[in-house]
């Protein structure tokens, strides 16, 4: 797995991808998603919960003091198919919810 340089790297990473999520999910998209119909509404709150799961474990596997050795391995379970749902096409909420996948599929 990582060494330390890497994690360090990887940590500023989710953490700056996590900021946009938050900004997003918890801001603008909040009244974007409220003009979906609503299966697209429940579509979008589905990816959102999945992408800010995805990197709220990501930031705790990073920061977990016990993680050590090189066949250390992401204790989750990450989705990396299928596409974000239509209604996400286009947004800054279906960018972060791809860049979540693209970022956990490199620690598994």
């Amino acid at each position: 797995m990582p060494n330390r340089s890497q994690v360090d790297a990887l940590y500023a990473e989710v953490v700056a991808l996590a900021d946009q999520a938050r900004t997003w999910f918890d801001g603008a998209g909040v009244a974007w998603r409220h003009q979906l119909p609503i299966d697209d509404r429940a579509a979008v709150a589905i990816e959102t919960l999945a992408t800010t799961t995805r990197l709220l474990a990501m930031v705790a596997w990073v920061l977990d003091p016990a993680r050590q050795g090189e066949n250390d391995r992401v204790p989750f379970r990450v989705d990396t198919g299928g596409a974000v749902p239509a209604a996400m096409s286009g947004t800054p909420g279906g960018e972060i919810a791809t860049r979540a996948r693209i970022l956990a599929a490199r620690l598994v």
